[in-house]
């Protein structure tokens, strides 16, 4: 009636809105399956003189489509209303749960344990392919982030997308990734993402040494360090009133390590609610990592080369020198910019080749500069 109705609202309405909406869909659910073995029912009693042979025959597609569209919840629960269809309307005695004659009874058994079967293979069907489509979702996530990140040109632009792959493929609600800089005795924030002013004020920089929380914890062991809930944490009390203003709960650290297993940094991801990634997901976050490490190592790696070749010009600017490389198997040649302004040349004026440089030496050195090129070749 309408009191009941209006009370039945008001329960729903008073419940949080996730599990409201839970609540209906099974209800939902529960209701389609009931409705679908109701007509199937009402079909095979109007069709009874055709299917009197078979009376399961149309009973079993609708317990599949249940099992795979519902679930084994109300797949079980259709099996068992299917049941109770047959044996009460189309076995004899008719609308009657009188025990059947046995060969009905052993049928009905029969459909019963083949319903419950196909019910539990439906579920691992359903599973496997869910199982699948996140897998297929996380690796392509995976590679479309190192993509772009090794696209970029800034380590922070690379390290920023790395770090949101990370968050999205865990679920995390924020997450950081912080350095080892100058003596390698503080961690420094380079990227972070959902954090708000007072926690990167107090945690831009901090001590590899002597630090309790995760990412220090995460230092020392070289391993990924899951804290699940971190007002369970006596040690991590002394910036209790920094983390429930940045709003979580639990944190993931996971350490950023070279291929020779020197320790470049920290890539950390925060939960609102107390968490604990499954197995598959820390799985994820040690490949984010390692390619996180492989990509800060090359960057520097870039960045020391470029400052070692600007020195070095530098020294030859200022020494008065120039340098040019020689292909031995094609012949070509490749001249520094110092090298055309000392042999007289603007650059891209001439093709680089031993004949333009040798047109430039003096005709009594030619030949001999000549001779000491080819003897050098010769040697090598």
């Amino acid at each position: 009636d309408c009191s009941s109705s209006v009370v039945a609202n008001m329960r729903l309405s008073s419940m949080p809105a996730a599990r409201a909406a839970g609540l209906r869909r099974t209800v939902t659910r529960y209701g389609l399956a009931a409705l679908l073995i109701i007509a199937v029912a009402g079909m095979s009693w109007v069709f009874d003189d055709y299917l009197a042979a078979v009376p399961y025959a149309a009973f079993l597609p609708a317990v599949l489509a249940v099992a795979y569209f519902g679930g084994l919840g109300p797949g079980l629960f259709a099996t068992a209303l299917a049941i109770l269809s047959i044996w009460n309307v189309l076995l004899p005695p008719h609308w009657s749960f009188a025990v059947p004659p046995t060969p009905d009874l052993v049928d009905l058994v029969l459909f019963a344990a083949i319903s419950v079967a196909c019910t539990l293979t439906q579920r691992a069907l359903r599973e496997s392919n869910a199982k699948l489509a996140v897998e297929t979702k996380a690796t392509l996530r995976f590679y479309e982030a190192g993509l772009k990140s090794w696209q970029s040109q800034d380590m922070r632009e690379g390290l920023d997308e790395m770090l949101l792959a990370a968050i999205e493929m865990l679920g995390a609600d924020m997450g950081n990734t912080q350095l080892i800089e100058g003596d390698g005795q503080k961690f420094h924030m380079i990227v972070h993402r959902g954090f708000k002013q007072e926690f990167l004020e107090t945690f831009g920089e901090s001590p590899v040494s002597g630090n309790d929380t995760a990412s220090g914890r995460a230092f020392r062991i070289g391993d990924i360090v899951v804290i699940e809930d971190v007002e369970a944490e006596d040690s991590l009390a002394l910036y209790r009133s920094v983390r429930r203003a940045a709003g979580f709960r639990a944190v993931v650290s996971a350490p950023l390590v070279n291929r020779t297993g020197a320790p470049l940094g920290m890539l950390n991801l925060h939960f609102r609610s107390p968490h604990r990634p499954s197995s598959n997901e820390l799985r994820w976050l040690d490949l984010h990592s390692r390619r996180a490490a492989d990509f800060i190592q090359r960057f520097k790696s870039e960045e020391a080369l470029r400052e070692s070749e600007a020195r070095l010009r530098h020294a030859l600017e200022a020494g008065g020198m120039a340098t040019f490389d020689r292909d031995m198997k094609t012949g070509a040649s490749l001249w520094s910019d110092e090298f055309y302004r000392l042999f007289g040349y603007r650059k891209g004026e001439v093709q680089p080749s031993r004949a333009a440089w040798l047109s430039r030496i003096h005709p009594e050195d030619r030949e001999a500069a000549h001779a000491v090129t080819v003897n050098a070749e010769r040697a090598r």
